[in-house]
């Protein structure tokens, strides 16, 4: 078990690593959402530190060669699709992970998947996952058309904001001609069924708790 002065510290050690390792501007964003991850958390009833350094740790290999990229997944027992070894940047999650229990001795699953999962999802996302995926999304760096709009989802729902952002990526991905994961479809699909089955749950507790009883 992890105490708390762990987890910070872990934090602490990483983000100095990652200031000498990563690029400025990648820095600077792995900062970011490591700090709109701990709010998040601290909002959405996570653990903050655990948010944190799961966001710290998200693009720990975003900037690593192709080569060791597939060399990590393989080491990792990551089968990989033919067509996904054409696009390489989106295996940074799973290397990530595996560099993280590899090197920080990180044993969390919970954060660990948070890391893998942050760049295509996975269906049926835990709480943590869906913080980090968000942060990454929203961190106070990002600028692009749609983000302000993302971010005050975020502060209304969580689940709305995180299926923003996969509607997002997915026409990203549409417009350029590129090749949509399955995994982001799916994990898409699966907050829309689950967001359906919650809200016909909750209409039915309200019709059961209005009837109007026998006389």
């Amino acid at each position: 078990m992890i105490l708390l002065g762990d987890w910070q510290a872990i934090s602490r050690r990483l983000q100095e690593d990652l200031a000498r390792e990563m690029s400025p501007r990648r820095f600077i964003h792995t900062v970011g959402t490591g700090e709109t991850a701990y709010r998040l958390a601290v909002q959405w009833g996570a653990d903050p530190e655990r948010a944190r350094l799961a966001a710290l740790a998200h693009d720990i290999a975003r900037e690593w060669p192709s080569d060791r990229l597939l060399q990590a997944c393989e080491e990792a027992g990551v089968p990989l699709e033919p067509w996904e070894r054409n696009q390489v940047e989106l295996l940074h999650g799973y290397a990530g992970a595996w560099w993280a229990a590899k090197v920080y001795r990180l044993d969390d699953d919970e954060v660990l998947k948070a890391v893998r999962h942050h760049t295509i999802g996975h269906p049926g996302m835990a709480l943590l996952e869906k913080i980090v995926y968000l942060a990454d999304k929203i961190e106070p760096n990002r600028a692009y058309k749609g983000v302000d709009r993302l971010r005050k989802l975020a502060g209304q729902s969580l689940d709305s904001a995180v299926l923003a952002c996969l509607d997002q990526a997915i026409e990203h991905v549409l417009r350029k001609g590129g090749l949509l994961h399955p995994l982001t479809v799916e994990t898409r699909n699966r907050l829309i069924l689950e967001r359906k089955r919650e809200g016909m749950d909750s209409q039915q507790h309200i019709e059961k708790t209005t009837e109007k009883p026998n006389r």
